[in-house]
């Protein structure tokens, strides 16, 4: 087993593209897709798997805490459209069991449209997964 092999949750974008999108919500809360885009300057939440050990470790099979978080014992990058992006949040989506977040800020330098995204974790980089920016 690899320490990581990290890897965005993807989902079909029923919204209108049926192309593969990224798991993701705005601050809202709202589901992102080609109908409700991700906005520049603005963080995001991204979600994925394999990013890991942590910090402030739960049990097996317990749900992440909130407080305090369970932050990734090594920071990820993360670009965006070949841009990289700003991490405010990296580590285990609290009340989740295995889940990992990231929040991340969609740079202002990005183009709009369907846009590659990827990230790097421990000198492991996942495959392209791909996001609506507005």
């Amino acid at each position: 087993l690899n320490q990581y092999a990290p890897a965005f949750f993807e989902k079909l974008d029923i919204a209108g593209s049926g192309r593969r999108v990224i798991a993701a919500r705005d601050l809202a809360g709202v589901e992102l897709s080609s109908a409700h885009l991700a906005p520049r300057g603005q963080f995001v939440s991204l979600y994925a798997n394999g990013l890991g050990p942590v910090s402030n470790q739960p049990a097996s099979g317990e749900a992440a805490p909130a407080n305090p978080f369970s932050w990734t014992n090594e920071k990820p990058t993360v670009t965006i459209g070949g841009v990289n992006a700003e991490l405010q949040f990296w580590g285990l989506a609290p009340g989740f069991v295995g889940l990992y977040q990231l929040n991340v800020k969609i740079p202002e330098g990005v183009e709009p449209g369907y846009r590659e995204v990827v990230i790097t974790i421990g000198g492991v980089t996942a495959k392209k997964a791909y996001l609506y920016i507005g």
